[in-house]
């Protein structure tokens, strides 16, 4: 069997794609807005990730068309700034999954 691919917003330095890589997954792609998170994440994973902001995706499917091809999309806030925001707002984080293999299509909130 093929080895599944992810790709990763908000990757921070990378530790919720190191999870994935850990379980056999190929990590391709981080996207971060910061860029000492995307040169942490690049080291960590032999990456050419590059500085994005998550809005571009917004109201673009030339951003959208421009993302890998891949079968997982995973995102997470950061640890720290989340935590902060979290404590602030007294929210809950956000983190999910988009799974998508062969017809099969899951999301996890």
């Amino acid at each position: 069997m093929n080895q599944l691919t992810v790709i990763d917003f908000f990757c921070g330095a990378g530790g919720f794609s190191e999870g994935f890589r850990q379980k056999g997954f190929r990590v391709l792609k981080g996207y971060d807005n910061w860029q000492p998170a995307i040169d942490t994440f690049n080291h960590n994973f032999e990456s050419d990730s590059t500085v994005k902001n998550i809005l571009d995706f917004k109201d673009s499917i030339e951003e959208i068309d421009l993302l890998p091809n891949t079968d997982i999309i995973i995102g997470s806030v950061h640890c720290r700034i989340g935590s902060l925001e979290i404590v602030e707002r007294e929210q809950t984080p956000i983190t999910f999954v988009h799974c998508r293999i062969g017809s099969l299509e899951i999301r996890v909130l």
